[in-house]
Formats: structure tokens, sequence, C-alpha cells
């Protein structure tokens, strides 16, 4: 049963947090407006970065917001960090650069931190803390379903004291960016191990010879800053010191990378849908519709309404999962962080398709930033693992972990819960006889087979008597018994105080009735008739089938 109880904040937490506000407030949000005309007027095919984000880098490196995600570099726990990582998901493109806690460096800082060597950390970790350089992570291939990472196919084969890479990857986050200086790449090495011994991970330089880009590839038509490429590896060697953590140890580094970085990608998520809402509700503040600002037609504050309780509740998850983290460690918060990924960005989207709707057509322009909210929230759901993927995980966990306490103690049924055992072997299985039937089924008379239908007794359809009679047919007990009476026939009176059929035939033991063959459905059979009634209508027919009339109906 898990226990929800998160620690306080330390007062440096709750210091950075509001100097993150400050900085937010009085550097970030008014350098969008730059930010932005100068993207419009270089184009979607420059991934040169703005000179002001040099500008919010050296400001914030002033007020001590740098590399704060990195606990042994701030001092600060995942949990500690997550309200940080919030605010600057209000400016996904400026904020997260602008403290050097930006995504694909993030993780590839945490990957050089854990398993890095010395030569490695100070030839690449180092200006990457620096923020002198950027980095990209090439994972995921176009051939193979790179949501299971045991299906990596590009190769990595030693070579005397280097590695030979070949193959193809796409989705490589930060290739296009100009600074981007190296690549980490996961391949296979030896396809021969166990299916998570296989895997590797290297340096590659972006300036090694047979690295081509081949394009890059917007989300939902929106360019992002730095692109997510297409690059072929043919024949590109670096040496084997560029193996990160051990050989055949990639699959284990993919997961130390990328579970505090999922969590990274939500939080940041939750302050996106906190703007939204934000959005949201200014617009339907100051917008009139039919005589009504929107914040008073019902249907508008319904969505403000559910957009605060799915934004709290994610953050509460985001909160527990970092928690773990910080005190269990990475593979104990898999099951959680697997939960925020899927909540998350589904949270999120919707908060953000419902400001699009308040806002109307701006909603969809770039008018707000709601329209490229939208596209990087919803391809989160895709990034990093799809939902399907840790939806499966997170229900895997679920199988296997015990309750603390029995989930019931009596059945639905009312009796206790039974262990199962194994079956017995029936009697006369092993020797081949036919079991001795049971006194109880002894006593019991035969049944009427299921399904069957009562033949009638006499002549083919169509050889009727001379005369044209038919001969008479014995009327089966099944219709005898539920036959109707003719409105003429005289009704069976019943003494006074004699209980009737249907009370007698309940009153009568289970035994007793149990030998009585179960009533069929009658419909679509002749109805019966009495003798009596089928000489005053004048048929010819048997008392068994109902007379026709002139206009082809039976009747009454």
């Amino acid at each position: 049963m898990p226990v929800y109880e998160l620690p306080s904040p330390s007062p440096r937490a709750r210091e950075l947090r509001e100097a993150m506000v400050a900085f937010m407030r009085e550097q970030v949000l008014p350098a969008e407006t730059e930010y932005l005309a100068h993207r419009r007027a270089a184009g979607a095919d420059d991934h040169e970065a703005p000179p002001i984000i040099e500008v919010l880098k050296d400001r914030a490196r002033a007020r001590g917001l740098w590399n704060l995600f990195l606990p042994a570099e701030s001092g600060l726990t995942q949990l500690e960090y997550a309200p940080i990582a919030e605010l600057s998901g209000w400016s996904l493109e400026l904020a997260p650069e602008a403290i050097n806690c930006a995504a694909p460096d993030t993780g590839n800082m945490e990957l050089l931190h854990l398993l890095g060597t010395d030569e490695q950390k100070r030839g690449w970790l180092e200006p990457l803390l620096a923020g002198e350089i950027r980095s990209a992570f090439a994972m995921t291939e176009p051939d193979v379903a790179s949501s299971d990472a045991t299906n990596i196919a590009t190769r990595i084969d030693r070579d005397s004291d280097e590695y030979v890479i070949n193959g193809r990857k796409w989705w490589t986050s930060g290739t296009m960016d100009p600074r981007c200086a190296f690549f980490v790449l996961m391949g296979k090495t030896d396809p021969g191990a166990p299916p998570h011994r296989q895997q590797t991970m290297v340096l590659v330089p972006r300036d090694t010879p047979g690295v081509t880009v081949v394009r890059d590839y917007p989300v939902l038509g929106h360019h992002d800053q730095h692109g997510h490429a297409e690059v072929v590896f043919s024949q590109v060697r670096v040496p084997v010191t560029n193996v990160i953590g051990e050989e055949g140890g990639g699959f284990a580094a993919a997961q130390a990378r990328l579970g505090p970085g999922r969590i990274h990608h939500c939080m940041r998520a939750l302050g996106a849908a906190e703007r939204a809402l934000a959005l949201m509700a200014a617009r339907a503040k100051e917008r009139v519709v039919f005589g009504r600002h929107l914040a008073e037609h019902g249907v508008v504050q319904q969505q403000i309404a559910e957009s605060r309780l799915e934004i709290d509740q994610a953050r509460l998850l985001c909160h527990h999962a970092s928690h773990v983290i910080d005190t269990e460690g990475n593979k104990a918060a898999r099951s959680l962080v697997a939960m925020a990924k899927v909540a998350v960005p589904r949270a999120a989207t919707r908060v953000i398709d419902r400001a699009i709707q308040v806002h109307g057509g701006a909603g969809i322009t770039d008018v707000t930033p709601l329209a490229a909210m939208y596209a990087w929230h919803r391809a989160m759901r895709i990034f990093d693992g799809p939902d399907e993927v840790h939806v499966r995980s997170i229900a895997k966990a679920e199988l296997r972990r015990e309750p603390e306490l029995p989930p019931h103690l009596v059945t639905p049924c009312g009796r206790p819960p039974r262990r199962r055992q194994r079956a017995e072997p029936a009697e006369g299985a092993l020797t081949g006889r036919r079991p001795s039937p049971s006194p109880r089924s002894r006593e019991r008379p035969p049944r009427a087979r299921s399904g069957s239908l009562p033949r009638r007794r006499g002549r083919a359809a169509g050889t009727g008597s001379p005369g044209g009679r038919t001969r008479r047919t014995a009327r089966p007990a099944l219709l005898r018994r539920g036959r109707r009476r003719c409105r003429r026939s005289p009704a069976r009176s019943r003494a006074p105080g004699r209980p009737s059929s249907g009370a007698r035939r309940a009153s009568r033991p289970r035994a007793a009735r149990s030998g009585r063959s179960p009533r069929r459905c009658t419909r679509g059979l002749p109805r019966p008739r009495c003798a009596r009634a089928a000489r005053r209508s004048g048929s010819r027919r048997g008392p068994g089938v109902p007379a026709r009339t002139a206009s082809g109906r039976s009747p009454p």
C-alpha cells in the first residue's frame, strides 16, 4: 500500500523558486517578443540561436539559476527541483535553455556524470555544464519499432581499437543546432548476447567523417528551434574509449538516463498547462459572447474547473515520483515515472485544447503560444516511449505487486475464499471404464432432448385422405400444456381455498420438479384451438391448425 508523504522543501529550495518566479516575470516572458520576431525573420530553416538566449544565460547564471537539475551541482533533490522545472515550462523555447536545463542536454549530462570517464567528463561534460556546446541523443530508428530498445539495429562493430558504426537514426533531437558538438548513440555490439546485453552507448563527435544529416522533421507543422533530424552513420569510426559505461550496458544506461529525463519533461509540461489555463481564464474574463462574458457561461466554467483538477492531480503524481527517485532510486520509481509519463501529457494536451477552444481562431495561430504548445505536448505522448508501452509496464508492475491486506475476506457469494486445489482425475479416466452414476442421478428421470421439436404422426404434407381432409395428428404434450383456451369453452373453476397450479408446483420440493421436461418456446408453431371453435369457424383442418379467413388472417 503506497504511502504518500512528501517532505517540506528546504529554505534554499524556496529561495531558488522565488528567484525563478522573478526571473520568469522580469526577463524570460518579456523576451519572448524579441525571440519570436527573430525566428519569423530568420525563417524555419534557420536554426541559429537568437542573441537574446545568450543574454538570458548570463542573467540566469548571475542569479544562481544554473544547472539546477543536477543534484551534484545544485544540491537540490528531484522533488525540490520540480517547482523550478514547472516554472520553466511556461516558456518552453527560452526558459529551459536559459537556465541550462534543456533536453536532450540534461539527460546526456546525467549520463556522463554517472558513467563517464574522467577524459569524457573533461572533454564533453564540462563544456555542457558551462553552456558552451549542445548535444544530441540518437536512439530511435525508422526501420524498427524503437519503443522496444532490443530492436535497435544500428551496428557497432569493433575493429582493433576503434568502433565502426553503421545505421540510420531519426528524431535525434538537437541535431540541427549549429552548437551541437556530439551525439550519444545507442547501437548493437553483440547480437548473440542476451537481449538486454546487446546494446552499447558511444560518443560520436558531430564532425566525424561518415555522419550525414539527411533532413529535419517538423512536429505537426511546427519547426522546433533545434530540430529533430534524420541522421545516417556510414562507416563512422570512433575510438573504443568513447564507450559510455561498459560494452553491453547500453540498455541499463538508457533506463538510467530516461527515468529522470521523463520526470523533467512532465514537470515542464505542467508549467505549460498552467500557462494555458491562465490564458484561458484571462480570455474568458475579457471576451463577451451573447451579452455575457465567457466566464459567465457554464460550459466555460466547467472547462476551467476540469483543467484545474487535472493539473493538480498530475502535479501530485510527479512530486510523488520525484520523492521516490530521491529516497529509493530510479529503479524503485520506474512504475511511478511511467504513470507520470502517461498522465501528465494527456492532462496537458486536454488543458491546452480547451484553451484553444476558448480562444477560437486566435488559438490556432501564432498570435498565442497555444498552437506550438499543443504540437509539442501531443508529440510528448510518443517520444521517450509512447503511452501504450508505459501502460503495459504499469499493468505488469501492478500484477506483480502483492497487497498488504487481502482484497476481501468473504467472496461475493457469501462463502469464504477457497484456495485453488489441483483437480483430481475423474473416476474411470485412467481405467477407461464409464464412471458409475451417483445415487441422485439414478433417481432422476431422463430429460427431453434440448432443441428437438415434437414430430407429427401421420402422412407427409400434401398427402391428405380422400375428400381433402388431412389425417388428424396426435397433439404433442408440449402444445397441450401451453395451449390457450377458447373464449367460448367453459372455464375450469377452482374450488375455494384450493391453491393454484403454479402455487402447487412451487410448494413441491425441487427434486420432485426436476424430472419434468423444460418448457420450450412455441413461437412460430400453429396456435392450438379447441375442436368446438374449429367447427364453428367452418374449418376443414385439424383442431391443431387454425383456419384462415377470406383476408388470409386467422380468426380471433
